[in-house]
């Protein structure tokens, strides 16, 4: 995927992360952002907190009794940041 980041041009670059869903997934797959974390031996399920500005995405796990919650920034380049990910993608892509 990086190799093909060379022959991209702004038009592509932008729909490639034109919302902030489409630039989380763009981050996991260049590896930025971890896809999943195990928690209790099972996968935690990805989620979305409408009611938080920048930090809505995290792993919550499924099992009863732990409820985990973990940010997906946690332990990332985007940790600490309070800079939606399609805001710190484009400024990136455009420096």
């Amino acid at each position: 995927m990086l190799e093909q980041l060379d022959e991209i041009n702004d038009f592509d670059f932008y729909n490639l992360v034109r919302d902030e869903d489409a630039a989380i997934l763009f981050a996991q797959r260049l590896g930025l952002v971890r896809e999943s974390i195990l928690c209790c031996s099972v996968e935690m399920t990805l989620r979305k907190n409408n009611g938080v500005k920048n930090n809505g995405y995290y792993f919550r796990c499924n099992v009863r009794g732990c409820r985990k919650a973990i940010s997906i920034r946690k332990g990332t380049f985007f940790e600490g940041s309070h800079l939606i990910f399609l805001q710190t993608l484009l400024f990136i892509y455009f420096l």
